[in-house]
């Protein structure tokens, strides 16, 4: 009854095997799934762009007697006195491989104003004037936009600082720039678009009736934006870990559930082949059974105990398997003390092991 008993267990304990497994693989997805998104998370990549941007620039002269036109287009340099306003066209394109990531764009034009002393070069007076407040750029769209510049404000603000404080030997600029800045609307973080583009041209600024050239300042680029994702990648590392935990438990359960549910024969067997290639140099199978005679017979306690012996002897061992009843003798054969060395590994040996 007990032993009817015990094998309904084990049968029990087969047909669980499966759907221990199907469990595993289950939580060995959800763990290489988590890893994924960690992993996902966590990693930079590059996106490569292109950008340009140029300005050309119109200075519109006051109305004059030596001028018929209200400007001059060709040449770059001017009187300033007659210099009543400067159009400044700005233009501006980024193309970039950025596939499942949406950047946006940003401008502003400032206006700078800056005097320096000619022997040292240091700034004594500075002065900016937003034209433009930050706006959304398209990225998508080609830029382009004229914006007026009032050179005779700038130029009469320097004239009347000049004056009041009564400097001489000093250079005055006025500096209008466009800023670009590139960023993400997605949850990733573009680490080196804070960098500003730059598009500007200077002219100076003096009291006198100078000739005033115009330089400008326009780029071409090919580069990187480095992004990273920003999404909280934490949890899916726990998420990981635990199901790897969950999963080596699982496992370790499965491989004990297939080894108490194999049958004592199975046990005995898998038992033998272990012996067998763990001490192969030694043994020598035999067909049949070793005649012990009148030699003096010492029964070894373990198999350990039995290769000890064999090792101070340097004897080979014998090994012998017999079907009914189902156990395997290993013997030292007599030596000169008449001796013979045996231990018999029976199939209950192996699943007291169990």
């Amino acid at each position: 009854m007990k032993k009817k008993k015990k094998q309904q267990q084990k049968k029990k304990k087969r047909n669980l095997v499966p759907k221990l497994i199907v469990l595993l693989v289950f939580d060995v997805i959800l763990m290489l799934g988590s890893l994924s998104a960690y992993i996902f998370l966590a990693r930079d990549y590059n996106i490569l762009y292109s950008e340009n941007g140029d300005v050309t620039t119109s200075v519109i002269l006051k109305e004059n007697e030596f001028f018929e036109k209200e400007y001059e287009k060709k040449s770059n340099e001017y009187v300033a006195s007659l210099i009543d306003y400067i159009n400044a066209n700005f233009r501006y394109s980024f193309d970039a491989l950025a596939e499942g990531v949406n950047l946006k764009g940003s401008y502003k034009i400032i206006a700078e104003v800056n005097v320096l002393d000619k022997v040292s070069h240091n700034t004594i007076y500075n002065y900016e004037d937003e034209l433009v407040p930050n706006t959304e750029l398209a990225l998508e769209e080609d830029f382009n936009k004229t914006i007026r510049i009032n050179y005779v404000k700038y130029n009469g603000l320097i004239s009347k600082f000049i004056s009041v404080y009564d400097l001489d030997g000093t250079e005055s600029t006025l500096t209008v720039t466009m800023y670009v800045d590139v960023a993400t609307e997605t949850d990733l973080n573009v680490k080196n678009a804070n960098k500003s583009a730059r598009i500007s041209f200077s002219v100076p600024l003096t009291t006198k009736t100078v000739a005033v050239s115009i330089s400008k300042n326009d780029f071409y680029s090919n580069d990187f934006l480095k992004v990273q994702q920003t999404g909280n990648k934490t949890p899916f590392l726990i998420f990981a870990l635990m199901f790897l935990v969950i999963a080596v438990f699982e496992f370790f359960d499965i491989a004990r559930r297939i080894r108490r549910a194999r049958t004592p024969l199975q046990n005995y067997q898998r038992e033998i082949e272990k012996i067998e290639k763990n001490y192969s140099a030694f043994l020598q199978p035999i067909t049949e059974p070793y005649k012990i005679g009148k030699n003096h017979l010492v029964e070894a306690e373990t198999l350990e105990d039995l290769f000890e012996i064999r090792d101070s002897l340097q004897s080979p061992v014998l090994m012998y398997q017999k079907d009914k009843p189902q156990q395997t003798e290993f013997i030292i054969p007599a030596t000169n003390n008449n001796t013979v060395y045996r231990f018999i590994f029976k199939v209950t040996d192996a699943n007291e092991k169990e």
